[in-house]
């Protein structure tokens, strides 16, 4: 049977699991295997961070998913632990990636503004010719598409100062320069017009920043961006599989990354990062975060790691 939503089940069963009181939690909690030594710390995190979307932390210590028995060794100070590392890895993803970002927002600026004019944007001809076929789904092409949430953007910051100056002392061009304008695009539009870029040169010009082959840059970039958006709604990292995967190259295959793991993202991060920021101490924040919550319980193979993480030779510069 095809749901509204589109998904497709068979044999599907009611729902029946009914509401808990955060003391019929920690009772559930208890039944099934976890050390809870402190209650009262264990009922304060309760109410702040879902049953729900704590149990994800809690099922990599299950002994067996159907009962959902855990092993006995875990108290609920390791699940906090691995909670906590999974947040303070997502400000750290954030931190960095947003560097890359800015970083790669101004090269995408500075080059093709300087070839082509403060709205080259606005050019189709400078873009692939699907920039400009119609989408039968939406019935508009990429580039009204394009258009048309500039638009919208513009009006949405006209209290922004900056935006807000040109259009009451410019009459024409309608829209600001790209300078201006890609303050406040959304990195998932900025890298959408790098990749519909028609020449290959400019594509080159760009990534020239970053020391790296433009097809490289191009879907690094693209995974970095999926990254930051998984970091920006608070998911899950440290266990996650990474659909969005960059192009393999050498220095990838050299840190021996098996791709879609969180070990090869923080290699990815820490390329381009390095190249953006090189006196910042991200790897070493990094690394210490990983010296303060992996312990001999962590299922540190979730991440693309073995069980000496610390031998790697990605933490090489930190010891």
């Amino acid at each position: 049977m095809r749901t509204s939503a589109g998904y497709l089940f068979m044999n599907k069963t009611h729902y029946t699991n009914p509401p808990l009181s955060l003391h019929e939690q920690i009772d559930l909690l208890k039944k099934r295997g976890l050390q809870i030594p402190d209650n009262q710390n264990c009922l304060h995190h309760l109410s702040m961070v879902s049953f729900y979307r704590l149990s994800a932390y809690i099922r990599p210590f299950e002994v067996d998913h159907q009962t959902h028995c855990i092993n006995p060794e875990i108290s609920f100070d390791d699940v906090w632990s691995l909670y906590v590392f999974d947040r303070e890895l997502r400000l750290l993803f954030l931190d960095a990636i947003e560097r890359i970002e800015v970083a790669f927002r101004t090269s995408l600026v500075n080059v093709m503004a300087e070839r082509y004019g403060a709205w080259w944007y606005l050019n189709a001809d400078l873009f692939k010719s699907s920039w400009s076929q119609t989408n039968p789904r939406t019935n508009r092409s990429p580039n009204e598409e394009f258009i048309r949430e500039v638009d919208v953007l513009c009006k949405q910051k006209t209290a922004e100062s900056s935006i807000k100056d040109y259009f009451k002392k410019y009459g024409s061009p309608e829209l600001p320069p790209c300078w201006m304008l890609f303050e406040y695009l959304s990195f998932g539009k900025c890298t959408s017009l790098f990749r519909f870029l028609k020449n290959r040169q400019d594509k080159i010009g760009i990534s020239s920043l970053f020391k790296l082959h433009a097809s490289v840059v191009e879907s690094s970039i693209e995974a970095l961006r999926y990254t930051r958006n998984l970091c920006a709604h608070h998911s899950r990292l440290w266990d996650r599989w990474f659909v969005v995967k960059p192009k393999q190259f050498k220095e990838l295959q050299n840190a021996n990354c098996r791709p879609g793991t969180l070990k090869e993202q923080i290699v990815l991060i820490e390329l381009f990062h390095s190249v953006v920021s090189p006196s910042s101490s991200w790897k070493e924040r990094l690394y210490n975060l990983f010296s303060q919550h992996i312990t001999s319980n962590f299922p540190v193979e979730m991440m693309g790691f073995n069980q000496d993480w610390q031998e790697d030779q990605m933490w090489d510069s930190c010891l």
